[in-house]
Order: C-alpha cells, then sequence, then structure tokens
C-alpha cells in the first residue's frame, strides 16, 4: 500500500503548523492525532504512520500544539527551548480553547468522516473539541487522558440540543482501571517488567484515586444519557503509545464508522 507524507506547508517551529500522512489511492476519511504536553507534531509522526498503514485510503493529519509549551508556568517540567514542544491551551485559555482545530477542519472537505484521536494533554482537549465538532467529527478516542467533569458536562448540553452528537463514539485507553490485572494478563508482561514501564505504571496510579472516580462517574453519565463510550483496559502506561495501540485505533474506527451504535456497545463492554 502507497504511503505518503506531505510537509509541504508545514513549520516545525510553529505553534498549530501541521503536516499529512495519507494511505493509499483515493482519501475516505482523516484522522487528527494530538500529541502530549510539550510534544511535537513530528514526535507523533511514527504512531500516525502506524494507522495510516493500518487504515488504507486515510489521511492522517498532525499538528503542533497551538501554544508553545516553553512559556507555560509549570516550571517541574521544563522543555530546551521555544519552537520546539507544545501544548494545548495555555495557562490563559486552557486546554479547552474551542477553535484550535479549526485551520486543519477547513481543509478536510465535507462530508468526509473525520476521526479525532487526543493523548494525554492532547486527549484532554480532544475531550471538548468532541463537542464543539460534533457536526464534523465522526468519533473520538482518548489515550492516557481521564474524562473530566466539565467536558463531560459540555457533551451533555450539547446533545440536549443535538440528539444525533450521542452517536459519536467516544474511546479511552487508560492503564488506570486496574493496572495489576492488566499486567497479569498482558502478553508482553515480562518485557514491561524488566523495562521502565511497570514502574511509571504503578507510580501513575498515586494520587489518581479520586481522578478516577471521577473519571468512572463521568462516563457512567454519558451512558446514562445514551452515549457510546467504550473504554478499553491497557497494559501500558499512560504516557506511551505503541502498535498495538494505534492498531486497536484503527479497528475501532472501522466499527465506528461500519457497525451500528447498539451493535458497538454490546461489543466492547466497559471494564468492571
Amino acid at each position: 500500500m502507497r504511503i505518503c507524507t506531505d510537509k509541504t506547508n508545514f513549520t516545525p517551529s510553529e505553534a498549530g503548523s501541521f503536516f499529512s500522512i495519507s494511505s493509499g489511492e483515493e482519501t475516505q476519511r482523516a484522522v487528527i492525532m494530538l500529541h502530549g504536553w510539550g510534544c511535537s507534531a513530528e514526535r507523533m509522526e511514527p504512531y500516525a504512520r502506524q494507522v495510516a498503514q493500518g487504515l488504507p485510503n486515510t489521511q492522517v493529519i498532525i499538528p503542533n500544539g497551538t501554544f508553545d509549551a516553553f512559556h507555560n508556568e509549570r516550571n517541574d517540567r521544563p522543555v530546551k527551548k521555544a519552537g520546539e514542544r507544545f501544548q494545548w491551551g495555555d495557562h490563559k485559555h486552557g486546554a479547552t480553547y474551542p477553535y484550535q482545530l479549526r485551520r486543519i477542519m477547513e481543509t478536510i472537505p465535507e462530508p468526509m468522516p473525520v476521526h479525532l484521536f487526543g493523548f494525554s494533554n492532547g486527549g484532554y482537549t480532544s475531550q471538548y473539541q468532541h463537542s464543539w465538532w460534533r457536526d464534523r467529527l465522526s468519533s473520538t478516542a482518548l489515550h492516557g487522558s481521564l474524562l473530566q467533569t466539565e467536558a463531560t458536562d459540555n457533551m451533555l448540553e450539547a446533545a440536549q440540543k443535538h440528539e444525533d452528537f450521542k452517536n459519536n463514539p467516544l474511546y479511552i485507553s487508560l492503564p488506570f482501571f486496574d493496572p495489576f490485572k492488566a499486567f497479569n494478563e498482558s502478553p508482553t508482561a515480562s518485557k514491561i517488567m524488566s523495562s521502565k514501564i511497570w514502574p511509571n505504571i504503578v507510580s501513575g496510579m498515586a494520587g489518581h484515586h479520586e481522578e478516577l472516580q471521577e473519571h468512572r462517574a463521568n462516563t457512567q453519565r454519558l451512558r446514562d444519557a445514551g452515549f457510546i463510550v467504550i473504554e478499553e483496559q491497557s497494559p501500558f502506561a499512560a504516557h506511551n503509545i505503541n502498535r498495538d495501540i494505534t492498531k486497536n485505533y484503527a479497528r475501532f474506527i472501522e466499527a465506528a464508522e461500519g457497525i451500528p451504535p447498539a451493535e458497538l456497545i454490546l461489543s466492547t463492554p466497559a471494564p468492571p
């Protein structure tokens, strides 16, 4: 299958600049992949390529965050210099800033399906983009990002005015539900134990109990309102993306486009 990368108008040091990776001969869908805090579009490129390889006739769009992470006030997470690392939102606008995808959306012809993938900080802003771009997004996926109460409120409010919005599936991949169970059932358990990933899973649980309970309550609120919320237990640390995750995501997109909502819910029950 033909894979093409287009960086014609991409400027690596420019916030909001983006490029794309396309598979196949005729584009049938677009996937937007948002990186985490202090990262960049180019660092997401290998994972975007994996999604493109798993989904023929797909354009995967990878943008830099719309704000420079160098100017973030979080001094515990410094970056090298301005123009190298980015984030979604800043201390003034926050990650809820609604117009961060406008430049990208203007390049995608309607009614082509558009799927949004957000990792960590990118997942946080994706929760809000899911509501604001409800008429253009076919689905939204979060990896390593807990579902926020304010974002959930926005989704519920939008659904009161736009009933069809509930049919846009929300896919969440997290290690927080039961990391020990996920580890024991993982075929790559020995690799995880011998690496730095396992300590990160354990440490990632510390201090997240209240946030996890909030996340579970929010997913249940959405389900009770009729939303399609699919949760996947991941044996990998929240700050990691790998081929298994992108492969599962590609399969989710195929399901979201081709399976009726009721069957999609039944085929992917929430973790206990």
